[in-house]
């Protein structure tokens, strides 16, 4: 975007494309396009503008009224900054768009730091939206996502007090903390509130993780685009081709996004050259630009071995890119359907060191298409299994024998699929329960007094998810697909 204000003519501006609002309590969400690439421009004509602006003076007058009229006849002082502040939220809200907001130099900074180098958190993204903060995705491998927060959770409380209504600034605040102490997350999910005892940790910068799958298929997870995800790619693919790998599943579940210019290199090594990766597409249809595979996406290093993509419904933005880039390139795709994040935002820095943050455009599939709330279907559609949907509500006192709860009917479930006898599944806290809660305590080491307590339920909770590492369905037919 090359249009600016007169007034700020010194401004910088970033354009690139934003996923989800990030509130540095896990790690970015978006995706930026790289200052070397062609910027989406909006344009208007010298006539439309001359006849808006009678109609804009009026306007400005007007704004100017009223803030005039607060600053001298409120019944206190008003804080002219804060007045500005939130003339401009206000702005902003009305366009009913959550990626179009205004961050303060806070905001702005927070989201600076999680772009350039890891943070302290429990590793989920979120955005506000209708004043409320919801959870977009939790990143692979973050306390967050261990302990069982998912997107479209909406955060009501951070260790026991009320959020609602606060900005993304002060709930970051409230989450963050130093490595090693622990935060308490209240989620709304439907019409329950499920508390959520989290570790804060470092969410590493190391974005790709590669291992041997089987003696010719190659495993890389990528948790996001930042700024070293290209070269620790191309590293891992080097590493796994010496260690035999012959063919490559590509993990981007719960990737929420980053860099547009990763995406592309990445995009463009399986992407054979001269085809299109992706379009974005400005206010006006002339406004169209085409990124294109080659070597000064991706110098010269292509990956052309059997490949298979897993996604879910936390794969966002860059990651969707990604994904796209590939289907269109015929590699199959397995998963549940993506996020759907399809639009395109510029950021304007401000005086104050603030930023206005701004959708622009949409960006498009290799094809045309326009995914935004609608997602990418996977060519196979593989769903988790069905213990990693049990809700487990805040245990406010250990459960016992005798007791009658859904509670205790989520923790046996839980139990039965990992492997214990809890007897009957309804919910009655009986002599099998107990057996089996006593058994699990002894196997993870915890305390063993055949409760159910807080303790109890997170390391149920934590077992879960090894158990669902350890089986997980997509991965199995990524492996089917590559071996036949």
């Amino acid at each position: 975007m090359n249009n600016t204000d007169n007034s700020h003519s010194n401004s910088k501006i970033r354009t690139f494309l934003v996923g989800i609002l990030v509130l540095a309590i896990g790690v970015l969400i978006g995706f930026f396009i790289p200052h070397t690439q062609k910027p989406v421009t909006e344009r208007h004509s010298e006539s439309s503008e001359t006849q808006k602006s009678t109609k804009k003076e009026s306007n400005d007058d007007y704004l100017s009224q009223v803030k005039n009229l607060i600053k001298t006849k409120y019944y206190q002082p008003v804080d002219e900054t804060k007045l500005t502040n939130g003339s401009i939220k206000g702005m902003l809200d009305s366009l009913d768009d959550p990626y179009t907001t205004y961050l303060d130099k806070q905001e702005a900074q927070s989201l600076t730091d999680t772009i350039s180098s890891s943070i302290v958190g429990i590793g989920v993204t979120v955005m506000e939206k209708n004043k409320l903060i919801v959870v977009d995705s939790t990143v692979s491998g973050t306390p967050a996502k261990k302990a069982g927060i998912r997107s479209k959770d909406i955060i009501v409380k951070v260790n026991g007090k009320s959020v609602l209504g606060k900005r993304s600034t002060e709930v970051t605040k409230l989450i963050r903390g130093k490595k090693g102490t622990s935060v308490t997350v209240t989620v709304r999910r439907g019409s329950k509130d499920i508390d959520f005892k989290m570790t804060r940790d470092t969410i590493p910068i190391e974005t790709v993780k590669h291992k041997m799958l089987t003696k010719n298929i190659g495993y890389l997870s990528v948790s996001t685009f930042s700024n070293p995800t290209t070269s620790e790619f191309k590293k891992a693919i080097t590493s796994l081709r010496k260690s035999g790998a012959k063919k490559f599943v590509v993990d981007m579940r719960g990737n929420p996004g980053g860099e547009l210019k990763q995406a592309l290199s990445m995009s463009s090594m399986f992407v054979k050259d001269g085809k299109t990766i992706m379009q974005v597409q400005g206010r006006q249809k002339s406004d169209l630009t085409v990124y294109d595979a080659g070597p000064k996406m991706d110098g010269g290093f292509k990956v052309t071995e059997p490949t298979v993509v897993l996604i879910d419904g936390d794969s966002a933005s860059a990651a969707e890119i990604f994904t796209a880039a590939l289907k269109s390139s015929n590699i199959p795709v397995v998963g549940k359907k993506s996020f759907g994040k399809g639009t395109v935002q510029s950021v304007v820095e401000l005086p104050d060191d603030a930023e206005l943050k701004m959708t622009i455009a949409k960006w498009l599939t290799p094809d045309g298409s326009w995914i935004h709330h609608k997602g990418i279907k996977p060519d196979y559609v593989v769903n988790y299994p069905e213990y990693t949907n049990l809700i487990i509500n805040d245990v406010k006192k250990p459960l016992k024998k005798g007791d009658v709860s859904g509670n205790v009917k989520t923790i046996q479930k839980g139990l039965l699929a990992l492997g214990y006898q809890p007897g009957n599944q309804k919910g009655i806290f009986d002599d099998a329960t107990e057996n089996a809660v006593k058994d699990f305590q002894t196997k993870r080491k915890i305390s063993v007094n055949g409760t159910i307590d807080e303790s109890t339920v997170q390391e149920v909770l934590r077992a879960l998810s090894e158990l669902e590492q350890k089986q997980d369905p997509m991965q199995k037919k990524a492996i089917d697909l590559l071996q036949n």
